[in-house]
């Protein structure tokens, strides 16, 4: 898993990146409290207002997909997921569309099985496109040198376990993950689907 990686001059990022033998997915996270969240193809409206998250993670896996198939030498397709935490309803009134990608929409709760779906990667292609991915010029046209990738994982480390050992509050957590970030601009994380899940759930 990538966290917070960032493309192509580093004005935005990806807030997810998970490789893994059942496919390549880019994950965004929307924090909708109470809200009522409906879908409808190309549309997504909050509390019938239209966003952008459709369109805006679509952009984020075509771009993924080029640039891993590029830096791997593999044609790495991308499933592009949005993933509503903490949303009052949830209505899917007609699939999400996208040109070119594969597009979910789904709870915080979907997550585990929308990406443990059937093997498309064989261990080798997995670890041919993760050691692409874990190159920050592969993403960033002017990658930060960020000189000791382990003692950026310890010191993320050491976040992380901040987090567990106290109060996971909203407030704190992403504050924790704001400082992680911005400490380490690019860093691989390997780690499982629960330290994911934790995320979304702050």
């Amino acid at each position: 898993m990538l966290h917070s990686v960032p493309v192509g001059k580093g004005d935005s990022d990806i807030d997810h990146v998970v490789i893994g033998p059942s496919g390549v997915f880019t994950i965004n996270t929307k924090n909708h409290p109470g809200k009522k969240v409906w879908v409808g193809g190309r549309a997504m409206l909050i509390n019938g207002h239209k966003v952008p998250h459709i369109r805006n993670a679509a952009f984020e896996a075509r771009r993924a997909g080029k640039l891993l198939s590029a830096a791997s030498g593999l044609t790495v397709p991308v499933t592009a997921i949005v993933v509503v935490v903490n949303a009052g309803s949830l209505t899917i009134r007609h699939a999400p569309e996208a040109d070119e990608v594969r597009l979910l929409v789904i709870r915080d709760s979907q997550l585990l099985g929308a990406i443990s779906t059937r093997p498309e990667f064989s261990a080798t292609q997995v670890q041919q496109i993760v050691d692409a991915a874990i190159v920050p010029k592969t993403w960033h046209k002017s990658p930060v040198d960020d000189g000791d990738v382990s003692e950026h994982l310890a010191a993320f480390d050491d976040l992380v376990g901040d987090v567990t050992r106290h109060d996971k509050s909203a407030g704190r957590q992403k504050l924790l993950w704001g400082l992680a970030a911005a400490f380490m601009p690019f860093v691989a994380i390997y780690a499982g689907l629960n330290l994911l899940l934790n995320v979304l759930a702050g």
